[in-house]
């Protein structure tokens, strides 16, 4: 009975340590600062611009997506949504708040922006990428500072990088976050 009981709890902390890693740990940010810059230049070339980059198959940025219907694109910048996978009806909804649309095989990401997890926020200011980093400063945060994040870069202070808390993207990074695939 001992040995059972053991044996479960070894594989419920095994279970649970694997669906919690992505939303807890930090995700790795870009794999060249230069890369991605350039990878988005081809996505939004824009000389002042925001790129929301969010996986689509990832639950913890449901809340995000929320956030970014509720308050609209902004005026002041050219704002696109670079889903990465198939985007669901709640995805699709934030052609209707203002943003322009964009999707991205998962399979492509780091290929294309030097990414391997989201979300992502990226800001270019006067032809220069000023922000990459994420929306949160801890884990499973609610709130997202995408505007603060925005206007400090918009107004030439340069905030330091947030972590990237959300899901691996690139099927590498999510064998090494989930490898018994229970969050895919």
């Amino acid at each position: 009975m001992g040995a059972a009981l053991g044996s479960w709890a070894l594989v419920s902390v095994l279970v649970v340590g694997t669906l919690m890693v992505g939303h807890t740990a930090a995700m790795p940010g870009p794999v060249s600062w230069a890369g991605t810059d350039a990878g988005l230049l081809k996505v939004d070339g824009a000389p002042t611009s925001v790129v929301h980059v969010v996986p689509a198959n990832c639950s913890c940025t449901d809340g995000l997506v929320r956030h970014l219907i509720a308050r609209g694109k902004r005026a002041d910048v050219s704002e696109l949504v670079l889903f990465v996978g198939e985007p669901t009806a709640l995805h699709r909804s934030v052609v209707e708040a203002g943003y322009r649309l964009q999707v991205m095989p998962a399979t492509e990401l780091n290929a294309r922006l030097g990414l391997t997890a989201g979300p992502v926020l990226a800001v270019r200011r006067q032809g220069r990428l000023s922000y990459l980093g994420g929306y949160f400063r801890y884990p499973a945060a609610v709130r997202s500072l995408d505007e603060s994040l925005i206007d400090d870069t918009l107004a030439g202070r340069l905030p330091d990088a947030l972590p990237l808390f959300g899901c691996a993207v690139d099927p590498a990074l999510l064998g090494r976050v989930d490898p018994l695939g229970l969050g895919r």
